[in-house]
């Protein structure tokens, strides 16, 4: 569970955030957990020290990690946890070697730190969601009052992509996949301390091929806890904020395109085929679990241009796209999520066991759902890297195949209608679905 809270820190200043609540007793656990899942992949730390050590300057590595800080409360208090980036060089300059620290091991040394001694805000009260509101409007009021956002820096922030294949009759032995994408890119306005004072968010897709603002729904205030409201267009910064917008988008209009072309590109090379064989066939085989079995499967024989080999990973990684492809479809919600354990939900949902046959054998496989905090935080790298078989069993051979009455599509709902045709096969029962 998670809701707002106001609190004071130790100069009396006022925060209101949306905390997660936890038993006290978990508290340092939590915070452990949470800051680990902050820390950047060991390599670009690795980099970041030995630049700061050829160069004799530790102050970018200490500003890059002093931003990991985690708030939990169990009502009562607020517990935040930092990362020391201080202790660390320490454990580095006293390991000696740079390039051959075990950085993985420091790194633990001061989480564990930082989630055994966390700084403690007792919570003024907690706050509904127009109390929240209320605090966090009167701050951009105090904001636009000042001359802080005419001097601020408008820049590119971050960017994300969604994906969702949708599916579609290519012929009647064939269903075609499509794949649509879309690019978010989001910018900022960031005052000299590198605090991000409001946001916007344009997107190009694969559908309409057009850059889209929506000044009414990609506006953003971003309070002084990093914690972002939607706001009218009207207001001071909304206005700012569409003009730099608009500004930005008019000069680099064709640069954003060219971007979006290319890393579409590097998406289309790591998906499978998209010309996808119709399911015709009830195959049954023996189990060593269960005995006999029977399923329906696609064919890789029915695929074409390409060899077997080359066929069967084909249809496995399609199978695959097909299972995952709607939970990949609004990556936004996974990107703002700040529960740490929705790396261990995503690699849960991307679990996948995919089968196809040529008629003689059968082979399975299971998507490799067992994927980094890196990887998960980008759309690219998750579908290159799931659809990396460890292994391809062979589980035939093949005893008995009884053709259908008609062909089952490749699409989203192929599991759906597997599974009443089977149910109407074990009942006797004629299938409506192939009228």
């Amino acid at each position: 569970m998670s809701g707002y809270y106001l609190y004071k820190d130790n100069n009396g200043e006022d925060h209101y955030v949306r905390l997660r609540e936890i038993e006290t007793d978990s508290i340092e656990y939590e915070l452990q957990k949470e800051l680990e899942q902050l820390i950047p992949p060991i390599h670009e730390i690795l980099y970041e020290a030995i630049e700061a050590v050829e160069e004799m300057d530790w102050s970018e590595f200490i500003e890059s990690f002093n931003n990991y800080v985690c708030r939990l409360t169990d009502e009562e208090f607020v517990y935040e946890a930092r990362f020391d980036a201080n202790k660390l060089i320490a454990l580095i300059e006293d390991g000696g070697d740079p390039y051959t620290f075990d950085y993985s091991q420091a790194i633990e040394k001061v989480i564990v730190k930082a989630a055994k001694s966390p700084n403690k805000y007792p919570v003024v009260k907690p706050l509904n969601d127009t109390e929240f509101w209320a605090y966090s409007m009167k701050e951009r009021k105090q904001l636009e009052s000042s001359n802080e956002i005419d001097y601020a820096s408008f820049i590119f922030i971050r960017e994300g992509w969604d994906y969702l294949p949708t599916y579609s009759e290519y012929d009647e032995k064939n269903t075609y996949r499509q794949d649509n994408f879309k690019n978010r890119q989001y910018l900022g306005l960031v005052n000299g301390c590198g605090r991000i004072l409001g946001m916007t968010c344009f997107s190009i897709d694969t559908i309409s091929q057009k850059t889209e603002f929506r000044p009414f729904k990609d506006t953003y205030f971003v309070n002084k806890d990093g914690e972002k409201l939607l706001i009218e267009p009207s207001t001071q910064l909304g206005q700012r904020l569409v003009e730099l917008t608009q500004n930005y988008l008019k000069t680099n209009e064709e640069r954003i395109r060219a971007k979006f072309e290319r890393d579409l590109q590097a998406f289309i090379e790591v998906l499978p085929i998209n010309i996808l064989p119709n399911a015709r066939g009830v195959y049954t085989w023996d189990e060593d679990k269960y005995g006999e079995v029977r399923n329906i499967f696609v064919n890789v024989n029915d695929v074409e241009g390409l060899d077997k080999s080359t066929a069967i990973k084909e249809l496995m990684k399609a199978l695959v796209i097909k299972e995952v492809g709607d939970r990949l479809s609004d990556n936004e919600l996974f990107e703002n999520n700040k529960n740490p354990y929705k790396y261990d939900t995503r690699r849960y949902a991307l679990e996948v066991t995919a089968a196809v046959t040529d008629g003689h054998d059968l082979w399975r496989a299971h998507s490799n759902c067992q994927l980094s905090k890196n990887s998960l935080n980008n759309l690219l790298l998750t579908i290159r890297n799931l659809l990396k078989f460890e292994q391809i069993q062979k589980i035939g051979p093949v005893k008995n195949i009884d053709s259908l009455e008609g062909s089952i599509r490749f699409d989203r709902d192929f599991d759906h209608y597997v599974h009443y045709v089977l149910k109407c096969l074990d009942n006797e029962k004629e299938c409506d679905i192939f009228r």
